[in-house]
């Protein structure tokens, strides 16, 4: 870099670009220097400070981090990446870009991504701790731009989640609960933190949530025992806000002997356990699962998820399909196109929403798709904690098969069973059963309008209910 570059860069706050020594005339083709002067405030990874009471994350930055330099959306291109020069709270990055910002624009930087998927539980010294993965954060800054030069404003980084330190108990007797694995579920998304050796000290970094009257579970695994805590009432502290630092102690349950329930199901799906031999197996309304039906069995457990993903409810990772289908004498149900149609397809909900057939029917529906009704009336007891009836999406539909598929063509050799989502306006997804007299099975998707849509082969359009657990 030329002498003259770092003298100005000591004059000015921000950010400073200037050509590198190259010699085409073509401006698009040259990289160009950048500098810009970062603070972070408040907390920063990581260390502990106790002498301020509530007790902060220390803010410092260490030399070789690197942000990334985006136009404001963060999105939609990115100039270059730079690289800290120094330690401390506030310190010089330095790096190369591919293209000049434009004068008076707003740019964005960042510091890591927005992933918290492979937290440790620590805030330093692994490479998973949350200094290394999970400590995002972005500034933004405006740009003024003189030929090749460009400064800015001042860049002061805010970091994007809250940092929780979780001290874990064995409620039985409150002695600290050494855990191999930990994980928390709030409204349907899940946070894990595994270990390199057990621990009762877990810290997670999660993004901005208010918790008050948020479903929330607590899960920790010891090797072969399970625990758990929930709640659906007023958690304290009520969020979790960015930039913040919290410090919560939980006694759990332990569910070793909880086996063959729902519960314990879906804790293990929420440690990461493979239960893909639990599919088909029946549930009863108290929630206890077998591999063959009982008097008691309301439904067959048909999809169960080891992933983030909100199957159908907040908190949820359990699919279960009811025995029966709802309404009288499997009636048939026509479609009623919804007051806002063109949000009524599946690619109005997005991340972990596309599948969500009850937010769908309750967002959409309410009382005015017959099939939707019947779903949410189904009369079958449910087990305590579990959702209500609803009709499954498209993609549920998907999910559960093919345990659904065996279940239904026991019904009839052609059945016809409606979704809650709609494949365009005025249609709604149905997923055909149809097996041939030569005994050959023909199922598919298709999209029908108010009544059977010319299909020739039977009036009985079927609503099938489900509960997510």
């Amino acid at each position: 870099m030329k002498l003259r570059v770092f003298t100005i860069a000591t004059l000015l706050v921000g950010l400073l670009v200037t050509s590198c020594d190259r010699m085409e005339p073509d401006l698009e083709s040259r990289l160009y220097t950048m500098t810009v002067k970062a603070a972070r405030v408040e907390t920063r990874a990581l260390t502990e400070d106790s002498s301020e009471i509530p007790t902060i994350i220390a803010s410092t930055w260490t030399a070789g981090d690197v942000i990334e330099v985006w136009t404001s959306d963060g999105s939609s291109a990115k100039y270059g990446e730079l690289t800290a020069e120094t330690r401390g709270k506030s310190t010089t990055f330095s790096g190369t870009l591919e293209s000049l910002p434009s004068d008076g624009e707003t740019l964005q930087l960042k510091y890591l991504k927005d992933d918290y998927s492979f937290q440790d539980g620590t805030l330093t010294g692994n490479a998973k701790s949350i200094d290394k993965v999970s400590d995002h954060a972005l500034a933004t800054v405006v740009a003024t731009v003189e030929g090749t030069n460009v400064t800015t404003t001042d860049a002061s980084f805010v970091n994007q989640q809250a940092i929780i330190r979780f001290r874990l108990f064995d409620k039985s007797d409150f002695s600290d609960l050494n855990a191999t694995g930990f994980s928390i579920s709030i409204n349907g998304r899940s946070f894990t933190a595994t270990p390199a050796s057990a621990t009762n000290i877990f810290y997670l970094a999660i993004p901005e949530i208010t918790l008050d009257m948020t479903p929330l579970t607590l899960t920790a695994t010891t090797g072969s025992k399970l625990y758990s805590w929930s709640y659906n009432g007023n958690f304290v502290p009520t969020s979790f806000e960015n930039g913040k630092y919290y410090a919560v102690g939980v006694a759990l349950d332990e569910y070793s002997e909880a086996t063959n329930t729902l519960e314990w199901l879906k804790m293990k799906a929420m440690v990461g356990d493979n239960c893909s031999s639990y599919l088909g197996w029946y549930v009863d309304k108290n929630g206890t699962i077998s591999p063959s039906s009982t008097s008691d069995a309301i439904g067959r457990i048909a999809f169960i998820s080891n992933s983030d993903v909100d199957v159908a409810a907040p908190g949820s990772r359990v699919l279960v399909m009811a025995l029966e289908s709802a309404g009288e004498n499997n009636a048939s149900y026509s479609w009623k196109v919804s007051a806002h149609p063109e949000d009524q397809t599946e690619a109005a909900f997005t991340d972990q929403s596309a599948m969500n057939g009850l937010a769908f029917c309750d967002k959409f529906h309410s009382d005015e798709y017959p099939a939707a009704k019947a779903a949410y009336e189904y009369a079958a007891a449910r087990p305590e904690g579990a959702s209500g009836w609803f009709l499954p999406s498209k993609g549920q539909f998907n999910a559960m098969m093919p345990v659904a598929s065996e279940m239904l063509r026991k019904e009839s050799t052609v059945a016809i069973y409606w979704a809650a989502t709609s494949g365009s306006m005025g249609n709604a997804w149905c997923y055909l059963l149809y097996t041939d007299p030569e005994g050959i099975n023909h199922d598919q998707w298709s999209s029908q309008s108010k009544t059977r849509g010319g299909n020739s082969k039977t009036d009985a359009f079927n609503a099938r209910s489900c509960f997510a657990y």
